[in-house]
């Protein structure tokens, strides 16, 4: 294919490439980027239809502005037709991954159905279904919209026979699975048995799980995240192929039992629940092996008599802390000691509102020769940081490096987005910067995150 400009005939090459080669430039674009590409040329009309990459994520910026001039049954209404629409076109032999990201109810239920029934068929490797996405996310009734999809031995997805998963309807291709605010009607562990070649499970807000077994190393799964599964009442992980754990929510009871692989665990939720100790009693089995632990928890309570086990492999620790934890520095110690082979420190820190003076309560100093990294995540230059950075650059006669970043990581935890810098903001910062570099050593690398 040739264009002609200013009386230069000029050779499209990109035209001229393999289809196969065209399909993978257009699944790296959106849907709607993709679809836009047919405007170029003839040779460019139908690849689109064969993307490997069915992304379904509305833009929030055309919701947000579409929502003062229509109701949100006629959003949902029009979701639903786009991607209808665009299964309807699709020609593509495979997909590699299929999204949807909306806050659609049980009324279409049916159309989930079939979205769902037709990723299978594609051999879709990576499959998420998010039905909670409103926009703003602040919509009072969200919560309300939970559909029920299931996956259960005698009813798969809207009553569709399945005794045979693997072949009937294309599980053994999955990967990557997220389910977010989606009832599961009991059917997780038939899933799982059925998905042969699944790493990675992500779980949000599905409130009907009640109980969870990973058992058999039958099931390849390696990756599993639990977020606000409020409901659930225990979790069997047992001679299973498992690297990595998460788990955030009102309480814990886990089981862990021959999981040699894991070396990964991160657990924290509200202050109900003691954390701490779940990481001490409940991680027994796989304590010596750990290398990653993140202890996420609003407040964890103090406990004068509490003794802290070695943790002989653990390279990096990650633990939230607030300035009303009076015995914060008594915790890192303790941790600091437990830990012989800690490489990197990262430190959640919270800020309340309370001015007055804490009493703090403080340990004998130790010194640690392995920990080389810190960072401290929220810090805002308060006395209480200052003091910790102090702590820190005294504790770790060797350390290389400290990082400090200022957002809020408690608001941001479960997102990858950040607030805007104000102004004000970008002026603490300044200053904070300027007075750790009056107290941080020479030798030690000083980075704003």
């Amino acid at each position: 294919m040739t264009k002609r400009k200013r009386g230069v005939v000029m050779a499209d090459r990109i035209s001229e490439l393999p289809d196969e080669v065209l399909v993978s430039i257009v699944s790296l674009l959106s849907l709607r980027e993709a679809a836009a590409m047919r405007i170029l040329s003839t040779r460019w009309r139908n690849v689109w239809k064969s993307t490997w990459t069915l992304n379904f994520d509305a833009d929030p910026k055309a919701l947000e502005r579409e929502r003062y001039v229509t109701d949100a049954e006629t959003l949902k209404e029009r979701y639903v037709k786009w991607v209808d629409s665009t299964l309807e076109q699709h020609q593509g032999m495979s997909i590699e991954q299929f999204r949807i990201c909306f806050n659609l109810n049980e009324r279409f239920s049916s159309s989930v159905d079939k979205w769902v029934r037709f990723a299978m068929k594609k051999r879709v490797q990576i499959l998420e279904l998010n039905f909670l996405e409103e926009f703003p996310p602040t919509y009072e009734g969200a919560l309300l919209h939970v559909p029920c999809y299931t996956f259960s031995p005698r009813q798969l997805l809207g009553g569709v026979p399945s005794l045979q998963p693997c072949s009937d309807v294309g599980f053994n291709f999955l990967r990557v699975v997220k389910f977010k605010n989606v009832c599961l009607a009991g059917g997780l562990e038939y899933f799982l048995s059925n998905c042969p070649a699944l790493e990675r499970l992500t779980i949000y807000r599905v409130l009907d799980l009640h109980k969870l077994r990973v058992v058999g190393l039958s099931i390849p799964l390696k990756y599993l995240v639990i977020r606000g599964c409020d409901n659930i009442e225990s979790i069997l992980i047992r001679d299973a192929n498992l690297v990595s754990f998460t788990y955030h929510g009102l309480k814990m009871n886990l089981i862990t039992r021959n999981v040699p692989l894991l070396t990964e665990v991160s657990i924290g939720g509200y202050p109900k629940v003691d954390f701490l100790k779940v990481a001490f009693t409940q991680l027994e089995s796989c304590r010596s092996q750990l290398q990653i632990l993140k202890l996420l928890q609003y407040k964890i309570p103090y406990d004068e008599d509490r003794v802290f086990p070695i943790f002989s492999s653990l390279k990096q620790l990650e633990i939230a802390v607030t300035d009303q934890d009076y015995w914060r520095l008594h915790l890192l110690t303790s941790f600091i000691e437990a830990s012989p082979c800690l490489h990197k420190l990262v430190l959640h820190l919270h800020h309340s509102s309370f001015t007055g003076q804490r009493k703090i309560f403080k340990r004998a100093e130790c010194s640690h020769r392995y920990l080389k990294v810190v960072e401290m995540v929220g810090y805002d230059g308060s006395t209480g940081d200052f003091g910790l950075v102090k702590y820190l650059t005294k504790t770790a006669v060797n350390l290389e490096e400290i990082g400090v970043s200022h957002f809020k990581s408690w608001f941001y935890h479960y997102t990858d987005e950040k607030p805007e810098e104000s102004e004000r903001n970008r002026a603490m910062k300044d200053r904070a910067m300027k007075e750790l570099k009056q107290i941080v050593p020479s030798t030690v690398k000083l980075v704003c995150l």
